[in-house]
């Protein structure tokens, strides 16, 4: 039946219905927009556990699969994917984010006693250029105070931070809790989905692998990238002597979201660091990590990652990212790319529907 035949179907229908019929069917209409008004609001709040869980299901589904194969029965199956989870993904994590959050506390006592500051004094003095600007630029701005105040608001925002951090622990365990089912029911959830969009099957099936693709490209392309750069700068700290390597390094991975400002910050400023105290050698070392080391890891190992699953060019895939972030949190690091992959799938049909129907025509 074509659009317009059933259109005039329709049409005919109500005029047949009789007035109070017609009012039954509009209050039902009116019930059914409530009904899912209320279920999207419920669901709101499981936005980004659900985007975590999903993510990691897609990761893992080759480890899951291989499971299943020796573990015939559905649930036990996903339980030992998870337990896999948790030993090479969370247990590391943790351990890594208890030491950054050490090093940060050190760090924000050497700051708020001006030690950090000292040191950076101590530094520029070596240099008898770098000294007088220091000198002129001491007398007309108070550094102190404005490091006073810039250690003031970093308080407040790691109290948030320590608040938040409650939240995303309860996030995490939501995600852990529909991750087994996203990995017991993985087929049976794919189908209800399936049926549930206004879409033919194989055109779900293409929305499937377009998620598929885009999670796995912004997982190893992006996260993975960026824990590579952050691992990177964290050893050249540790290797060179460099204080908190950890912390640096944690620092290196989250801007490193950012294309060329966000990997250059960091080792520009500890090879600059280094070159004040007059530690060439050491200066060498950092700068070379950032130079090559890092841009291995974006002109290498990003491509290779992100072959032939992310059919899309950096630049919205860079606005999808930090405006992603900026609307939802850490969570649009993943939601960002996404939202955008699915607008492309649905670009896709339209113009798929389009030539069918010119073709027909």
């Amino acid at each position: 039946m074509t659009d317009n035949a059933a259109r005039h179907e329709l049409q005919a229908l109500w005029r047949r219905m009789s007035s109070a019929q017609h009012y039954g069917v509009l209050a039902l209409l009116s019930m059914s927009i409530a009904l899912v008004s209320l279920c999207v609001m419920l669901g709101l709040p499981f936005v980004a556990p659900m985007i975590w869980a999903l993510l990691l299901a897609v990761l893992m589904q080759p480890v899951h699969h291989w499971i299943g194969q020796r573990v015939p029965y559905p649930a036990p199956a996903a339980l030992a994917t998870m337990v896999v989870v948790i030993v090479a993904l969370v247990l590391p994590l943790a351990l890594a984010g208890t030491e950054i959050a050490v090093e940060v506390s050190q760090n924000a006592r050497d700051v708020q006693s001006g030690q950090a500051f000292q040191n950076w004094i101590l530094a520029i003095n070596r240099n008898p250029w770098l000294g007088k600007a220091a000198e002129w630029l001491q007398v007309r701005v108070d550094i102190r105070n404005q490091i006073g105040n810039a250690v003031q608001t970093g308080v407040h925002f790691l109290s948030g931070l320590m608040l938040g951090s409650v939240y995303a622990v309860i996030e995490w365990l939501v995600a852990f809790y529909m991750l087994f089912f996203f990995l017991r029911d993985a087929r049976v959830l794919l189908d209800w989905v399936a049926g549930v969009l206004p879409l033919s099957r194989t055109e779900s099936n293409g929305v499937f692998r377009r998620v598929r693709d885009t999670l796995y490209a912004v997982a190893l392309g992006s996260l993975l990238v960026s824990l590579g750069q952050g691992l990177a700068v964290g050893l050249a700290f540790w290797a060179t002597g460099l204080p908190s390597p950890l912390m640096w390094g944690g620092v290196m991975a989250v801007l490193a979201l950012v294309p060329v400002i966000g990997t250059s910050s960091v080792w520009v400023c500890a090879t600059v660091y280094l070159l004040l105290q007059g530690d060439w050698k050491n200066a060498i070392v950092i700068g070379a990590c950032g130079a090559v080391a890092l841009g291995v890891i974006d002109n290498v190992l990003y491509p290779m990652l992100v072959k032939g699953r992310l059919d899309m060019h950096p630049v919205p895939v860079f606005i999808a990212v930090v405006g992603g972030v900026a609307t939802f949190g850490p969570t649009g690091i993943v939601l960002g790319p996404l939202i955008l992959s699915l607008a492309q799938a649905v670009r896709h049909i339209w113009r798929a529907r389009f030539e069918a129907e010119e073709r027909v025509g």
